[in-house]
C-alpha cells in the first residue's frame, strides 16, 4: 500500500470516484461524508486528507484548522467554490493544494502523488533535515548514517561525504541545486 488517504466530502458520488482512482494507484482510502469523526480518523495513520469545503455541521475550513492544530499532513481541498478568493482563503488557511469541482480525476491523482512525494521528503523531523543538498529530484541529507534511499526520496551521507558531493556538484555547475547547512 502506498499510503492512507482520508477523503471527506458530503457528495457520495465524488468520494466513490476518488476512491476508485486512488485504489487503482495502490492507496488505501477511508471515506467520510462529514468531518464529525475527523479527530478519531486522524488517530489512525493518515498520510493525506482530501477535503471538501462546503459540508454540513463542520465545514472544510474549520476541519482544516482542526487538522493544522495537531498534524502536519498534506491536505488537498476539492471544492465547488471556485473563485480566486476561495482558493486563496483555502491555501492561506493551511491547505497544500486546491482543486476546483468539477475536476479531472487523473489530475487529482497526480496532485496526490506530488503531495505524497513532498511529504515523504520534507515532513521528516527538522533534526533529520538539518543539512540538505538538493539537486533536481535528489535530496542529500548530511549527518546521517551513510544509508541511501531511492532518488526522489532521500539519501543520507556523513559529513566529509556531504562536502565532497556539494563541491563536486558546484564544480560541475549542476542546475536546480540548493544547499542548506
Amino acid at each position: 500500500m502506498k499510503g492512507h488517504i482520508l477523503v471527506i466530502d458530503d457528495e457520495k458520488e465524488i468520494t466513490d470516484l476518488i476512491e476508485i482512482y486512488l485504489n487503482q494507484e495502490g492507496y488505501h482510502v477511508t471515506k467520510r461524508y462529514d468531518a464529525k469523526t475527523l479527530l478519531d480518523d486522524l488517530k489512525e495513520q493518515v498520510d493525506l486528507v482530501i477535503l471538501d469545503v462546503m459540508m454540513p455541521e463542520i465545514d472544510g475550513l474549520t476541519a482544516l484548522s482542526i487538522i493544522r492544530e495537531q498534524y502536519n499532513i498534506p491536505v488537498i481541498i476539492v471544492s465547488a467554490k471556485t473563485s480566486d478568493e476561495d482558493k486563496i482563503s483555502g491555501l492561506l488557511a493551511g491547505a497544500d493544494d486546491y482543486v476546483s469541482k468539477p475536476f479531472n480525476a487523473l489530475e487529482l491523482v497526480a496532485r496526490v502523488k506530488s503531495q505524497m512525494r513532498r511529504a515523504n521528503v520534507f515532513n521528516k523531523p527538522k533534526k533529520d533535515r538539518s543539512h540538505i543538498i538538493e539537486a533536481n529530484d535528489l535530496y542529500i541529507f548530511g549527518g546521517g548514517t551513510g544509508e541511501g534511499d531511492k532518488i526522489g526520496e532521500y539519501v543520507e551521507f556523513e559529513g566529509a561525504d556531504v562536502l565532497f558531493l556539494y563541491s563536486t556538484m558546484m564544480l560541475n555547475n549542476s542546475t536546480g541545486m540548493s544547499a542548506n547547512f
